[in-house]
């Protein structure tokens, strides 16, 4: 069973400030998510007022209504067996989702929790993507998938291959087992829930640093499911040598599309040949790639964010 913490946002023309009510605007700001798309209502949780109003006197859901016109969102969590644990999910759904019959393309990103809410991410900055989508020209469903928080267990997380590194030492990756999961277990149940394009032409994944490996070997190994990529400041460091290796392996597509990108005031010129190789690589089996080099850019999540309508833009247009 998978519980569910559920509500969509809705703001209209004024903006409200401190001052407002706040009962006034737990009546008028919010409403619970259209049924249609949670038949089996038992499983679900939804929202209550007083989780409203405590998420919006803490700035939270104030965010959304002011950047926003119509969004939802949606957090719960989802069973990972190979860890015997559960991940939260961050999910992002077009605005026009409970009105419309439409099917929409998926962006599964890592560090779901950096992505939407600068509250709610890591250093206090997000990839402030719910004001990017909110305005973008193409409608899609975004599901961020919150990394494990215990001490160095991120690492692990999303490392593809048990490595040995100059500076963390020995690391038993299991990110394997984790992009299988994801393929396997999360992809289906999206699809099953909500109104996805399904196959592999609306199917995309993106992350940055670890998450950016994964990014790659997902678009990689899963080269079935995902057509995109996207992998912002990677960390080909760690494991170069395996994903040369498993490239030689690999079919790629030829619509497939990877985006690679650093800041300039992160790289140095070891990880720009690696990158340069892997890209190569990549268009030799067949892909399409797009390199960019941030100008003052750094490995940060205002750089990540400053790009996003250049990783998605190639993605998906």
């Amino acid at each position: 069973m998978h519980t569910k913490t559920l509500c969509q946002f809705q703001s209209f023309s004024s903006q409200f400030t401190e001052e407002v009510d706040p009962n006034s605007i737990a009546s008028d700001y919010f409403i619970t998510i259209a049924p249609y798309i949670f038949p089996d209502a038992e499983k679900y949780h939804l929202v209550n007022f007083s989780e409203v109003i405590h998420l919006f006197l803490h700035g939270v859901l104030k965010q959304v209504s002011i950047r926003r016109c119509a969004a939802m969102f949606e957090q719960f969590a989802f069973y990972f067996p190979f860890k015997d644990v559960d991940k939260q999910i961050h999910l992002y759904l077009p605005d026009r989702l409970s009105e419309s019959k439409e099917r929409y393309p998926v962006l599964y990103m890592f560090d779901g929790h950096n992505l939407f809410f600068d509250e709610m991410a890591t250093y206090g900055r997000s990839w402030d993507l719910l004001d990017f989508l909110g305005t973008y020209n193409k409608e899609l469903i975004v599901v961020g998938i919150e990394c494990s928080h215990e001490d160095g267990e991120r690492l692990r997380e999303y490392c593809p291959y048990s490595v040995d590194t100059a500076h963390f030492g020995q690391i038993d990756g299991y990110g394997d087992h984790f992009m299988d999961w994801l393929v396997n277990d999360l992809k289906p149940f999206i699809d099953d829930n909500y109104p996805t394009i399904a196959g592999r032409e609306g199917t995309a994944i993106a992350g940055s640093s670890m998450g950016g490996l994964m990014a790659y070997y997902g678009g990689v190994v899963h080269n079935e499911t995902f057509s995109k990529a996207a992998a912002l400041s990677p960390a080909f460091g760690f494991c170069f040598d395996e994903l040369v290796a498993e490239l030689a392996r690999q079919s790629i597509d030829q619509d497939t599309r990877l985006y690679l990108s650093f800041g300039d005031q992160e790289v140095n010129e070891g990880r720009l040949d690696q990158a340069s190789y892997l890209e190569q690589a990549f268009l030799d089996r067949g892909g399409e790639t797009y390199m960019h080099l941030a100008a003052g850019g750094d490995h940060s999540e205002a750089t990540w964010a400053a790009q996003n309508h250049l990783y998605m833009d190639f993605l998906w247009h």
